[in-house]
């Protein structure tokens, strides 16, 4: 709000610019605003949170002129400036109307009352600017005080502070109310969005204004008393001018649908975008985000962005609308909806680049939000948007992984990893694993567990109901008969020792038989009598177990009489026998052996 009076008279002037920007736009000046000092101080913020908003608020108007406080009466000095002393701010005295000081404050309506001013009562506003004017000759319309005040009622908020203050700061500088662009100086200042990361609130519209003002103010006096800076800086907005350059509302920026699928498409309507400076900017980019805080950066899910190889100085884009197609992997959730602009250009600056789409002013600006359907999973969050949260239990965890165990879903906990089945099986001997492919737990026997290192008590063995289990000894019986079967535990073998005892029939004349390790008992070899005499009789005595060799006479006789009768000597076979004795006592007869007849013939005649 504004009012404009006069030592005698009230005068308000207005001239009506061309901005080239927006082709037949305008803007109103009031009484072309030379402002007659140069800097303008003010004073009375009764405290730091009032003097920072008084900062932020004088600094984005200073922008628009080179930025050199000296201090001095010079063309280089701030736009907006105060009074120091001792490095401090002055803020311990009231303003006074018509004392020829541009002033600001926090006043209270009694405060208001007693300096001469209306009260807020009565005014019915969230800031007021006042304003005297020079009524003289060339002079009469040049701004020779204007006191700026922030209802105490507000001052409180330092978006709404900033807000208003610098739109009557505006007002200060010459700047009248506008209602067909997008800026700061429309009536409704409390309409209009917090800046989402930045004190800067003065719009396009505003800072052309002010340039505009300037350069009219040098043309008049014929001088340099304005220094203008020179950049570029984009900035974007949640609130656009339902049609810009005709009277209207401020709209502010809306995405539909505010529930969508993953892989859907949402239009996002009402955007501003904008180049404050008075210098292009190139290779413009505005990047769409959905965030899961109200921090929008470029670490958000990007869903589009819309592109200008140049950006002309002192422009818009307003009103836009864009539709894009969400990814179809961006979880399921309520995500804040937001908008970064970059450049490649360098930009005075860059707190202003981001915005956060916001309701509008009667929802205190909530933030707004779109919520992303996708396949339910298990985070006590209604996923598919279908009113049930978590459906499918147990089973949206699955892993379909059996040795992992069962996982749990736990709601907003998420899902929990289950317990791995308990394959023990108590029993020492087995080796227990969990057998994935099967889903089981298997338990291999191994019987190498159970040996006690014993060969003759048998192989020990493992029961995979029971456990180690005793061997059964090794079966020595080689089923010979003849044989004694042992255990041999040094030798980790059988012995089978043969007996031949068993065999015997005991009968001596057969032989003695054997016991064979393989075959059993076999027959014995007769014992051979034969004593190579051969004139014995040769045979086995079973009674005396021995060869009786019996002299055989006969076969020793070679049938003549007259040697003798031959014997049989059982060591050395036949002997010869004594010839027959025939000598006889007569002398007279001769004693002859007479073989024919096997006799002795003593015949007559004798020797």
């Amino acid at each position: 709000m504004r009012k404009s009076t006069h030592l005698y008279t009230v005068l308000v002037a207005s001239a009506t610019i061309l901005l080239s920007i927006l082709d037949t736009a305008h803007a109103d000046l009031v009484g072309h605003g030379w402002i007659e000092q140069r800097e303008i101080y003010y004073s009375y913020l009764p405290d730091a949170n009032h003097w920072q908003c008084f900062l932020d608020s004088s600094a984005a108007w200073n922008t628009v002129v080179d930025d050199n406080p000296s201090g001095t009466y010079s063309a280089n000095d701030w736009l907006i400036g105060y009074y120091t002393s001792g490095g401090n701010p002055i803020r311990d005295r009231l303003p006074s109307p018509n004392n020829g000081d541009f002033e600001t404050g926090v006043l209270t309506s009694t405060q208001m009352g007693d300096r001469g001013y209306d009260s807020w009562t009565d005014l019915g506003a969230n800031g007021i600017t006042y304003y005297w004017y020079a009524w003289w000759g060339i002079f009469s319309n040049r701004i020779q005080e204007a006191d700026a005040f922030v209802n105490p009622d507000i001052a409180d908020d330092p978006a709404q502070h900033r807000k208003t203050l610098t739109h009557e700061f505006g007002h200060a500088l010459g700047l009248n109310h506008e209602e067909r662009y997008f800026e700061l100086m429309y009536p409704g200042t409390y309409q209009q969005p917090p800046n989402y990361a930045s004190v800067w609130y003065n719009r396009l519209v505003d800072i052309y204004w002010a340039r505009n003002n300037l350069t009219w103010v040098n043309a008049e006096v014929g001088e340099t008393v304005w220094v203008l800076e020179n950049w570029a800086d984009m900035a974007v907005w949640s609130q656009t001018h339902s049609n810009s350059g005709s009277d209207g509302s401020l709209v502010m920026t809306n995405v539909s649908p505010t529930v969508v699928n993953a892989g859907g498409s949402i239009t996002i309507e009402h955007i501003h975008v904008e180049n404050r400076g008075n210098v292009g900017a190139t290779n413009v980019t505005v990047r769409f985000y959905l965030s899961e805080n109200d921090i929008i950066s470029s670490s958000d899910y990007e869903i589009g962005s819309i592109h200008w190889d140049n950006f002309a100085a002192s422009s818009f884009w307003a009103n836009g609308s864009v539709t894009f197609t969400l990814p179809t992997g961006i979880p399921s959730g309520t995500y804040y909806v937001g908008l970064i602009v970059e450049t490649n250009s360098s930009e005075r600056s860059t707190a202003n680049n981001a915005a956060i789409l916001m309701d509008g002013w009667a929802n205190d600006f909530s933030e707004r939000t779109v919520r992303v359907c996708t396949v339910e999973v298990c985070d006590g969050v209604d996923n598919d948007c279908d009113g049930f949260t978590d459906e499918g239990g147990n089973s949206l965890c699955s892993d379909s992984t059996y040795c992992n165990g069962t996982e749990i879903c736990a709601g907003s906990s998420g899902c929990q990893a289950g317990t791995p089945p308990n394959c023990n099986d108590g029993i020492s001997c087995t080796t227990d694993s969990c057998n994935e492919a099967a889903d089981r737990c298997d338990h291999t026997t191994n019987n190498g567990v159970c040996s006690d290192g014993q060969y003759c008590n048998g192989t020990e063995y493992c029961d995979a109901s029971y456990g180690c289990r005793t061997g059964t000894p090794p079966n020595c019986n080689d089923g010979i008969s003849c044989t004694t079967d042992s255990c041999n535990e040094s030798a980790d073998s059988c012995d089978h020792t043969p007996n031949n005892g068993v065999c015997s029939d005991g009968q001596y004349c057969n032989g003695t038989e054997y016991c064979d390790a393989s075959y059993g008992c076999r027959t014995g070899t007769s014992p051979n009598c034969n004593d190579g005499i051969s004139c014995t009789a040769d045979s086995c005595n079973e009674s005396a177990d021995g060869c009786d060799h019996t002299p055989n006479n006969a076969v020793c006789n070679d049938g003549q009489y007259c040697n003798g009768v031959e014997y049989c000597d059982a060591s050395v076979g036949c002997q010869a026998g004594a010839s027959p004795n025939c000598s006889d006592p007569d002398p007279c007869t001769s004693d002859i052996c007479d073989e024919s007849v096997d006799t002795c013939l003593h015949l007559p005649g004798g020797p």
